[in-house]
C-alpha cells in the first residue's frame, strides 16, 4: 500500500499532523482545475473519436507524465518538512488525488471500449 505514492504521501504527512480527507480536501488551484476540466470532456469525447483506443492512451500518457512530475514535487516538498513545504505537499497530493480519479475513469472506458470490441 504505501509503495503507491497517494498512500505514501497521505502516511508521510499524517506523520506531521496533517490529514487529508480524499472526499472533501480539495484542491484551490483555478488554472489546474481548468485543465482538469479540460481532461475531463476529452475523455468523455474519447469515445466518439476515430481511433477511441489512441485518444485514450494519449490521454492516460499526459495524465501519467503529470503523475510522475507531481511525484517528484511531492517527494521534495516532504523532504524539505518544513510548514510551508508541507502545506505544498498537501496541495500537490489533493491535485494527484485529481489525476488518480481521471486515470481509473479512463481506465474503465478503455475496460469497456474493450468489451465492445469483443
Amino acid at each position: 500500500m504505501l509503495k503507491e505514492p497517494i498512500s505514501r504521501g497521505r502516511y508521510l504527512l499524517s506523520l506531521h499532523g496533517i490529514d487529508i480527507d480524499a472526499e472533501k480536501d480539495t484542491t484551490t488551484d483555478s488554472a489546474f482545475l481548468m485543465q482538469q476540466m479540460e481532461l475531463r470532456e476529452e475523455l468523455e469525447s474519447a469515445r466518439s473519436q476515430a481511433d477511441p483506443h489512441r485518444a485514450l492512451a494519449d490521454l492516460m500518457a499526459r495524465i501519467n507524465a503529470s503523475q510522475k512530475r507531481l511525484t517528484g514535487q511531492l517527494a521534495l516538498q516532504l523532504e524539505a518538512a518544513s510548514s510551508e513545504q508541507l502545506e505544498l505537499a498537501r496541495e500537490t497530493l489533493r491535485k494527484m488525488q485529481f489525476l488518480q480519479k481521471l486515470r481509473d475513469q479512463a481506465e474503465q472506458l478503455e475496460a469497456e471500449l474493450d468489451e465492445e470490441a469483443l
